[in-house]
């Protein structure tokens, strides 16, 4: 009986998160600076108030929950292509390149609710307590993925004779600040003509930096 229990609550909890996360989505999708209310997210998931409140301390815990597990879901996208393609490591970098953009694409208002999550945390020592566990622990698992893959990388010739750790920390800056790019100076950038004409070479920019040399694999 006990386990039933268990497995009975393991359900109801994965249902409300996934709930949750279904339509904090949608919210967020609004690009709305204030985000939303705990009291809206509650009457679009169908959850008591109180309830959401068992699951989430705020919004923001709610906007990390959400960033986490798109994180997640990237980077199991990511890992599963490379262990597809191994020793491929250029068309690798290229494909976490598309994907990032896609990803940047798909969910842009990752980078609204990011930035105001981040603003609030300059003045709000609630949200600063939230941001250091997860933001950092998000971070730290990326990029220790992608230190391994420049390592084997580096190991096999392709990649300079850099450290590891600072190409991962590299590519990662370099997605990041055309995320940026796009957001805050070019909202539009990435669904027209001249986003596909300029990131190609952009990405080209990128496998230049840390491959020995352009060569296609």
């Amino acid at each position: 009986m006990p386990k039933l229990k268990e497995e009975k609550k393991k359900m109801i909890d994965k249902l409300v998160r996934d709930k949750v996360f279904e339509e904090a989505i949608k919210l967020l999708a609004k690009e709305d600076t204030d985000l939303f209310t705990m009291n809206e997210l509650a009457e679009k998931a169908g959850i008591a108030k109180g309830t959401l409140y068992n699951y989430f301390s705020n919004k923001f815990d709610v906007v990390l929950y959400v960033y986490n597990r798109l994180n997640d879901e990237f980077m199991d996208k990511i890992k599963s292509y490379f262990a597809q393609h191994p020793k491929e490591y250029k068309n690798n970098l290229r494909y976490l390149y598309r994907a990032s953009l896609e990803a940047i694409r798909t969910n842009r208002f990752t980078s609204v609710a990011k930035l105001q999550f981040h603003l609030n945390a300059l003045n709000d020592p609630l949200v600063n307590r939230f941001e250091v566990p997860i933001y950092k622990t998000v971070m730290i698992k990326n990029r220790v993925f992608l230190t391994d893959f420049f390592e084997n990388g580096k190991r096999d010739g392709v990649f300079k004779d850099l450290d590891p750790k600072v190409m991962a920390g590299f590519v990662d800056i370099y997605i990041l600040g055309v995320q940026a790019y796009c957001f805050l100076r070019e909202p539009g950038i990435l669904n027209t003509e001249k986003a596909y004409k300029s990131f190609p070479q952009t990405e080209e920019m990128l496998i230049s930096a840390v491959c020995r040399n352009q060569s296609a694999d």
